[in-house]
């Protein structure tokens, strides 16, 4: 080990290391340390702590922000404990969020990991219910106690199930990067496990229908680790109702996009496809025309049925273009 994480860990233990923590995390968030500076810090620093959680105001855009607790024992904390939201890789993502949840009734967060995108909900629309799903026990009650602290649990809730085809049990993977854990266990297989446990799956169409939720405005944010298709099998009914139908912001990854043809999936229900890239929507007529555009990180993908205008209006309250539409 090298004198400076030596040095590091030693000061982890000492009295001040809080504070010590405290400041890092300022200096991150202000830019004043670079981001994967900052996080190295964290890690070590806090490496020996029998109890890593700490409390910070996080800047949610928009005059809002929020107290959060973060465990400093999972990476996705730290990134957030020191980044900045105009930091983020996906900030893009984060600032159509917020504009589509203002005008939401009903907002789910399917994978929620750490909550980041059940606190911008809870934020940005006061007025509406806003459910999180977060199947990793550790960061389900995480996001609980924060719904709590902040003053939300009248109108927002997390509930530790994972959202698949259909309902009933499944193996979930618990890996050490908890931001990537998930229920496939080909993506388990090349990962580090740290834990394998049964985990209770509801199906989104299910969901929608028994608890009566206008889907005409609804958002769902979707992040679900490689289970991009079989959350749309469980969503499909809803998808292909005439009528009223409910606006997504979804990640999908390279075999969903590529092997599974999950664009040509979306469109095929009705849907347009907008690529989220880091300055504009790119509207989508296949997979073939992603692949030029493609930028590292970015991920995401805005599938709805408002009309080109609509997407128009939105795109120009986040300062993004729209390409294609």
């Amino acid at each position: 080990m090298s004198l400076g994480k030596r040095a590091l860990r030693s000061l982890g233990s000492k009295r001040y290391a809080r504070p010590t923590a405290t400041l890092v995390s300022a200096l991150g968030r202000r830019r004043l340390l670079p981001g994967h500076v900052a996080y190295r810090v964290i890690e070590l620093l806090s490496s020996d702590w029998p109890d890593r959680v700490m409390c910070i105001a996080i800047d949610l855009g928009e005059g809002k922000r929020a107290r959060v607790e973060l465990d400093l024992s999972i990476g996705s904390c730290i990134e957030l404990f020191v980044t900045p939201l105009d930091g983020m890789t996906d900030y893009a993502s984060v600032r159509l969020f917020r504009a589509l949840a203002a005008e939401s009734s009903t907002i789910l967060d399917v994978g929620a990991n750490v909550g980041l995108f059940t606190y911008l909900a809870a934020a940005h629309a006061p007025l509406a219910r806003v459910i999180a799903y977060e199947p990793t026990p550790t960061l389900a009650a995480l996001i609980g106690r924060n719904i709590v602290r902040n003053g939300w649990e009248m109108r927002a809730e997390v509930r530790a199930q994972a959202v698949s085809s259909a309902a009933g049990s499944m193996p979930f993977y618990v890996l050490k990067g908890d931001s990537e854990s998930t229920l496939e266990p080909d993506r388990a297989r090349n990962a580090t496990v740290t834990s394998r446990m049964a985990i209770g799956v509801v199906a989104l169409d299910d969901v929608l229908e028994a608890e009566a939720i206008d889907c005409a405005s609804a958002l769902l944010k979707i992040d679900v680790e490689g289970h991009e298709m079989h959350v749309l099998d469980g969503l499909e009914r809803t998808l292909r109702r005439a009528g009223a139908r409910p606006t997504l912001l979804m990640e999908f990854l390279g075999r969903a996009i590529l092997d599974e043809r999950i664009i040509e999936r979306v469109l095929g229900l009705g849907l347009d496809v907008y690529y989220v890239s880091s300055r504009a929507l790119v509207r989508l007529a296949s997979t073939d025309e992603l692949q030029p555009l493609h930028e590292l990180g970015q991920w995401n993908f805005l599938l709805t049925p408002r009309s080109t205008e609509a997407v128009r209006r939105i795109a120009r309250e986040v300062r993004m273009a729209v390409v294609g539409g």
